[in-house]
């Protein structure tokens, strides 16, 4: 018995009621086909994507699927927050906002836990007008400052150097920041053969925010490590901490394996999609029991480059993986396609906020035809294996095997 849960990067399929303005009109999977005419996905037809979106037109409905849709829970389209949803989590809303206005609550609280911290302003560093702009320098080892590279004010991030600091101890540093701050994300990450004098040297701002461009500052080009912290987020709350008190392997391949917590099972990250579905594919026919998830990343960056026809030549690529991936279920598997979010090439560069298709194709024998409806969370999907793998836990959601296995 085996679990695989694909996450289509950024593949929504409509706007949800309380999306932004901007995007009420948003519908991923509609843009993509429109766009591409001649789109060979016949094992997404298959398991019932035509059925989801109920135009004809772009794709023809699947007489034997199960399938459905979800709602996503957590505030706004992101895909570290909608990862933690899928594994059982049930968001908290966070407090978006420049480090400036947080930063003298996180020096008191470095300092009163006797930690040495130093105040580096804008003004003095990169000659900035704004004299309101600083960051926090700790322990003469790392950077803790805006993210100039997200969303503004959605994330912090400590930047450090390997050469001064091991990675434990990032983490740990990382761990007493995120109880002082309520910003929906921090990301911690260092590289080898940096000094600290390189990563002052990457520092700039943009109206509010004052940080380190990470790429100049050289952490990403020698043994590279980085741990995310959201806000809110509890592991011994998520799926894979119940599968391994069970002894059952969890298997991350793609984004999901650098967001998502599981020290004690298998993590194999990257980006491009046919490695990912490669290596997927090797995990999946290898094990008899266990619990994969893998993270399709590309779709979402061609939804984030506007680009409807490349979006839809990464679907094109995991459809033709699909079929193996189909034809090596044995009668106790499950297959579970899904998204995070959306990303219209449409409507914007941006995450839009869509509901998210439901694929599931349980056993090596064709389905009935099963509509499972819109579900309140993404978290249904943790509920359901859970469920599957015969385990309780204390994870948000509902459970929708009752109705696929109702046959």
């Amino acid at each position: 018995m085996k679990v695989l849960v694909m996450v289509l990067d950024g593949f929504g399929v409509g706007a949800m009621a309380d999306c932004l303005p901007s995007e009420a009109g948003a519908n991923t999977a509609k843009s993509v086909l429109s766009a591409n005419a001649d789109l060979k996905i016949p094992n997404l037809l298959n398991l019932g994507l035509g059925n989801i979106l109920n135009e004809p037109s772009l794709a023809q409905p699947s007489k034997s699927a199960i399938f459905g849709k979800a709602k996503l829970k957590h505030y706004g389209a992101d895909s570290f927050a909608g990862h933690q949803e899928i594994m059982g989590t049930k968001p908290a809303k966070p407090t978006e906002q420049p480090f400036f206005k947080v930063i003298d609550k996180v020096y008191a609280g470095l300092v009163a836990a006797g930690i040495k911290v130093e105040k580096i302003y804008a003004k003095d560093l990169i000659g900035s007008s704004n004299a309101r702009l600083a960051f926090l320098k700790i322990a003469d080892k790392a950077i803790f400052a805006d993210n100039m590279e997200s969303m503004p004010g959605s994330v912090y991030n400590l930047t450090c150097s390997l050469d001064l600091m091991s990675f434990a101890e990032i983490k740990e540093l990382a761990g007493i920041l995120r109880k002082m701050v309520e910003i929906p994300r921090i990301i911690a990450f260092g590289g080898e053969n940096v000094s600290m004098q390189n990563i002052l040297n990457a520092a700039f701002e943009s109206g509010d925010y004052f940080g380190i461009n990470a790429p100049k500052s050289g952490v990403y080009k020698q043994n590279y490590q980085v741990i995310h912290l959201g806000y809110g987020i509890d592991h011994t709350t998520q799926l894979p901490y119940f599968l391994h008190k069970e002894g059952i392997p969890v298997i991350f391949t793609g984004k999901v394996a650098d967001i998502v917590y599981n020290e004690d099972g298998v993590n194999i990250p990257g980006v491009d999609t046919r490695e990912i579905l490669e290596y997927t594919l090797q995990q999946w026919k290898s094990i008899d029991r266990g619990f994969i998830c893998a993270n399709i990343q590309e779709t979402d960056l061609a939804g984030h480059s506007e680009n409807a026809v490349l979006f839809g030549e990464k679907l094109e690529i995991v459809d033709s993986y699909l079929a193996k991936f189909i034809d090596s279920m044995g009668a106790g598997d499950m297959l579970i396609i899904m998204a995070d979010h959306g990303n219209d090439p449409k409507v914007s560069n941006q995450h839009t906020r869509e509901y998210v298709p439901l694929l599931i194709k349980v056993g090596a024998a064709e389905s009935r035809l099963i509509n499972i409806g819109t579900r309140e969370t993404m978290s249904d999907v943790a509920k359901t294996v859970m469920e599957y793998f015969g385990l309780q836990g204390n994870l948000a959601g509902e459970s929708f095997l009752p109705l696929i296995m109702s046959s």
